[in-house]
């Protein structure tokens, strides 16, 4: 493990530590449900605070989402994005069904293009008439998957 690994703990002390007073809360309880299946081994691939910047991103971008739609976005992260790996980034939120993770890596293989890493979790999420994320932890399952 090198100097900079992460474990969960230091992940979330880099979350609170980017987190506004406000917010912290609800965003170390996202991070926790974010990481929950993501071994040890590969959150010692990043440091705390790359891994930190992830889930916020990830969590900025379930915010709105509409009713039965896939959210999309893929982007080449940089600084201001708090984790400019090198590698470009796809991000998905979706309603949760069988297949999700083996059917994005399918069309991503199908254009030639390799994984360095995902992150999948699956959790209930409560939205309002609008898509906007009430609360994380009840509701509907979703899937969120970070290529």
């Amino acid at each position: 493990m090198s100097v900079h690994a992460a474990s969960l703990e230091s992940i979330l002390s880099a979350v609170k530590a980017q987190s506004s007073a406000a917010r912290a809360d609800e965003l170390l309880a996202f991070a926790r449900a974010f990481y929950a299946q993501v071994p040890e081994e590969e959150l010692a691939l990043r440091s705390p605070e790359t891994w930190a910047a992830i889930a916020l991103s990830n969590r900025e971008f379930i915010q709105t989402r509409g009713a039965d739609q896939a959210r999309i976005r893929v982007f080449n992260p940089g600084v201001t994005d708090g984790f400019g790996i090198g590698h470009g980034v796809v991000q998905i939120v979706n309603d949760d069904m069988s297949f999700l993770v083996d059917s994005v890596g399918i069309a991503l293989a199908r254009h030639g293009v390799s994984s360095h890493g995902i992150v999948h979790p699956v959790f209930p999420v409560m939205r309002d008439a609008q898509g906007r994320v009430l609360a994380i932890g009840e509701g509907q399952p979703e899937s969120l998957i970070h290529i």
